[in-house]
């Protein structure tokens, strides 16, 4: 019996589906390009890292990054040069200072005495331990201060030199006093050139000789004996003054 004449469509064997009509076909695709996106991003998320990898500033390690090294240079002592300030030296010769002590030691009796007889046998026993201390009453390079200075009337130049605490040796200030001894100096003499420019609180180094007294062994310069005991001055003719320093 021949085939019943219709739509030729729908004579079709249903049999098989086209290709792109199926379900896996379609899931394959979207695997393949779910992948191929994947791969894309990655590609350029490394591209993008490649990137700002190369733009970051890298951390220099040449050495002239590194600080360099400071070490501090040796602090050089340098000697003190200052100049310290000068002092006139009052040393005392060996003479100097055997006078001086005898007149120590004689004040200390003298104050200590209990009567006028002990005070005047310790004011004896005290010259006659000054002059043992002089060589035959002169006296050589000693040291003072100048305690007074000055002329007379007649432009002779007076002076007295301290040459411990309450001793002086000194010339008259007048020429009725100096009349016998010639202890003023004249302006004729060398030492007078010397002295002109001192001042009471000079220092000096002078040469003397003593005088001797007419009851004392040397000549005191003091009005009483009260005085000689316990703050002595003695009269001297200078041969040589000259400031120190």
């Amino acid at each position: 019996m021949p085939p019943p004449l219709g739509d030729p469509a729908k004579q079709e064997p249903s049999a098989k589906k086209k290709w792109y009509k199926k379900w896996w076909v379609w899931l394959l695709v979207i695997l393949v390009v779910g992948g191929i996106s994947s791969a894309g991003e990655d590609q350029q998320s490394s591209s993008d890292s490649k990137e700002s990898s190369e733009s970051a500033p890298s951390e220099s390690t040449t050495p002239e990054s590194v600080p360099a090294e400071t070490t501090e240079a040796p602090v050089e002592t340098v000697p003190d040069t200052t100049i310290p300030e000068t002092t006139v030296a009052v040393s005392k010769s060996s003479q100097q200072e055997s006078f001086v002590a005898a007149i120590e030691e004689g004040r200390t009796k003298i104050n200590d005495a209990s009567t006028d007889l002990q005070e005047s046998a310790a004011l004896r026993d005290r010259d006659k331990a000054l002059c043992s201390a002089l060589s035959s009453y002169v006296a050589t390079d000693w040291t003072g201060e100048v305690k007074n200075i000055g002329a007379n009337g007649e432009g002779k130049a007076y002076i007295t030199i301290e040459i411990a605490e309450d001793a002086r040796v000194k010339t008259w200030n007048n020429a009725f006093s100096d009349s016998s001894d010639n202890t003023l100096i004249p302006d004729s003499s060398p030492i007078f050139s010397k002295i002109v420019p001192l001042g009471k609180g000079d220092k000096v180094k002078f040469s003397a000789k003593f005088l001797r007294g007419r009851d004392t062994c040397l000549k005191q310069g003091n009005l009483t004996e009260y005085f000689y005991g316990r703050d002595p001055e003695f009269i001297v003719q200078f041969t040589k003054i000259e400031p120190l320093g």
